[in-house]
């Protein structure tokens, strides 16, 4: 079993985003229950959320990562846990993730994302999820 800072390939990569300050990509591995950081021609990234082949709801743990997004400014990773509906924030070299949307437990009510499989933040930092299940956009006002 690897952890968060170990060398990772990848597989059944669901999403990527490319953080240009730092020419780093960032990879959801949806079977894996990971997200890695790979730099372009590198052969192997290293793990920067939950571990390789465990999946669950724990804060160190995701179940079918989506969509990611790494904000240069804070230092911060987020991460679509798709399976466990939610959206997490990783602060850099912390293994733990902080939910920040939804409830861990996949639903349609108000607080909950049914399948978040992708998010987005306007210039205000508000945030958006595509929650896929429910047939909808979730929008989370910044405070």
């Amino acid at each position: 079993m690897q952890q968060s800072g170990t060398d990772y390939g990848i597989n059944e990569p669901y999403n990527l985003y490319y953080d240009s300050s730092s020419d780093y990509l960032y990879i959801a591995n949806a079977q894996s229950g990971i997200v890695i950081r790979w730099k372009p021609f590198a052969l192997s990234g290293t793990v920067v959320a939950g571990v390789a082949g465990s999946s669950g709801s724990s804060s160190s743990l995701l179940y079918g990562p989506g969509g990611v997004y790494y904000d240069a400014a804070t230092q911060l990773l987020y991460v679509a846990d798709v399976g466990n509906g939610r959206i997490m924030a990783y602060c850099n070299n912390d293994a733990s993730g902080i939910m920040i949307v939804g409830t861990g437990i996949p639903g349609n009510g108000l607080t909950q994302l049914g399948a978040p499989y992708t998010m987005a933040f306007d210039s205000s930092w508000n945030l958006y999820v595509l929650d896929s299940s429910n047939s909808r956009v979730q929008q989370f006002i910044r405070l």
